[in-house]
This record gives C-alpha cells, structure tokens and sequence, in this order.
C-alpha cells in the first residue's frame, strides 16, 4: 500500500474515532441541558448542531427513549457516513458550484420555514399551546350546544351566478327563497346540524357561527371554494364528557392552528404589501391555457412586487421558475389558479 493512501486512511479512522466519541458524549448527556454546546460535531469546515442532530433522532426513533443499543450504533453509523460526504463535499469544493448552492439555499430556507422546522418550533409552536390549551373558559363554551338549519353548496360560483353578486342571505324570505331552490339543483343540500363550539370541520367560521342567536341566518360564508348559510334555530347545553373529551382536543388544536396560522398570513401581506402584476400573470395563464409547459415560458415579466424591511423586492418570471425548479414540494403549474 503506498504511504498517501495510508495516510489517508489514517485520516478517515481519527475522524471516525472522534466522531465516535462526539456522538457518545451527545447521547449520555441531557440535550435540554442549557449549558451543552451549540455545536456538537465539527469535521474540518463541517459544523452540525445539537438541534439537528436531535431532529434525526427524534425522526429515526420518534422521540422514543428506550432505543436499543444496536439502533443507536447503527444510528451513530448512518450519521457518520453523512457529515463525513459532507464534509468532503465542502472539501472539494462543491459548495462554490452554482447549481448546488441554490439547491442547498432553498433546502434550508425549507426546511427553516415548513411547519414542524426551527422556524415554527421557536415562533408558532408556543402560540399553539397556549391557544390550545385547556381551561374553564373553554369548557364552558364546549358546553353549548348548537342547533342549526343549514343550506350547503358545493359550487359556489355557481350560487353566485343564480343570486347575482349578492351574498347576503340573513333576510328570512332570501333565506326561504334559497331553500326553494335545494330540489332543483344538484349542487345544493339542506341540513339539520348539531355542533359544539369550535365547530369541528366549520373551524375556519367558528367565530360567525359562535356569534350567531337563536334566529339569525348568515350570510353566505365560504370555505375554500365551498359556500354554507345557517339559520340557528336554538341553542341548548350539553355536559362535555370523557368520551369528548380527546374530540374536544383535537378540534381545540385545529382551531388555534387555524387562527395562529391565519394571523401570520394576515400580517404577511399587510406588512409585505404585495402587488400583483395582472397583465404579466394573464400573459402566462394565456401560454399555459395553449398547452405549454411552464418552463419553457421564456418571457422576463415581472409578476410582482413585495416589502421587505421598507425596501420593495420584485418578483420576475426567471426568478419564479428558479423557484419552482429547486423547491422541495413541487408543484404542477397548469393554470393561473394553480
């Protein structure tokens, strides 16, 4: 064997040997611990932190504790082989290659933003539990029970062709000239509906219908492209059971992650201030409306714009397939609503 290829093996079982040793210092010690590193791996350029080496742990064995010890050696393996191609990667290079880089830039941005990442733990994940949280107030408003009429429409442009632009049903004889409607068109059902607050599958207009006495009717409301009107006929009160109580829960985490969800949407654009550019958008929609496929759109049109930090940022076509072209969920761009 000739002395390079020695010393390099010599190199790759001292990484090894203190890779070993990192990871067996990791697992014996508490990762909560506030005084334990940021970092807790580094291989030459390489450094890896104790979050994301908790992550993969926490996704190898889903939290468990109880591991065995040959799951965690083959664990400890797996993780090894990784960070030593990358640290060879930064080694040779690749990092510098301009196609790699985007990859790993909107690979990160992911995996910071998706719901579950860093992003989300540190920021949205604590508004969640306090939000679902369980109290006496809630109880108490679990403890309601709602009695509704309800006319439900599959196709809401359609009720809106047969209506006009007008949405609002709350008058009693547009509410019954509704309900005339139901036998002649498929698209509409009428329903007696009994729901407790936060309304289950009606979470997104939990709030309407919780505001609503005995006697109202609503105006149309919508959930994504599906329209209710409900008409409360009475309401009654219901003991919350253990037997409700997992449902209770669950719907109690749909609701605040709805409304922490929505919040955050809701900021987003006040603060972003986004503008859209219609003709450049018609202008695409007409080229995927022929049959094209979107990345051979050569077009350099700037589809919109958008603050940052007071400063106004702008999004092109070129920028937008860039996008499209290294985002880890991707997307089938075949019209203007996609």
């Amino acid at each position: 064997m000739d002395i390079t290829r020695s010393i390099a093996l010599m190199k790759l079982t001292t990484i090894n040997l203190l890779a070993f040793c990192v990871f067996a210092f990791l697992w014996n010690c508490t990762v909560s611990d506030p005084k334990a590193p940021k970092t807790v791996l580094k291989i030459g350029n390489l450094s890896v932190s104790e979050y994301e080496i908790q992550r993969q742990y926490n996704q190898a064995f889903q939290g468990a504790q109880d591991v065995e010890s040959k799951d965690l050696e083959r664990f400890e393996e797996e993780i090894q082989k990784k960070y030593l191609l990358l640290a060879d990667a930064y080694n040779r290079h690749f990092d510098t290659i301009s196609s790699i880089r985007k990859r790993v830039k909107y690979a990160s941005d992911f995996m910071m933003s998706v719901k579950g990442g860093y992003l989300w733990k540190q920021t949205v994940l604590p508004q969640l539990e306090a939000m679902a949280a369980m109290t006496n107030e809630k109880l108490q408003r679990r403890s309601r029970i709602y009695y509704f009429d309800a006319i439900q429409c599959n196709r809401k442009a359609a009720l809106l062709e047969l209506f006009g632009s007008d949405t609002l049903f709350n008058a009693k004889a547009r509410y019954e000239q509704l309900k005339r409607e139901v036998p002649a068109q498929a698209w509409l059902r009428e329903d007696k509906i009994q729901m407790q607050w936060p309304f289950g599958q009606y979470v997104p207009i939990a709030d309407q219908l919780e505001a609503m006495a005995p006697g109202d009717i609503s105006n149309l409301l919508t959930i994504q492209d599906f329209g209710f009107v409900f008409r409360l006929d009475s309401v009654g009160k219901i003991e919350v059971t253990e037997a409700d109580q997992g449902n209770f829960e669950d719907e109690l985490k749909y609701y605040a992650e709805y409304k922490v969800i929505n919040s955050l949407y809701d900021s987003i654009k006040m603060k972003g201030n986004a503008r859209f550019n219609d003709a450049s958008i018609e202008k695409l929609s007409a080229y995927l409306a022929a049959g094209n496929t979107i990345f051979n759109y050569s077009g350099i049109d700037t589809l919109m714009s958008y603050s940052i930090d007071r400063a106004r940022q702008y999004l092109t076509v070129p920028q937008y397939l860039e996008i499209l072209t290294y985002n880890l969920q991707p997307q089938n761009i075949q019209s203007k609503q996609d």
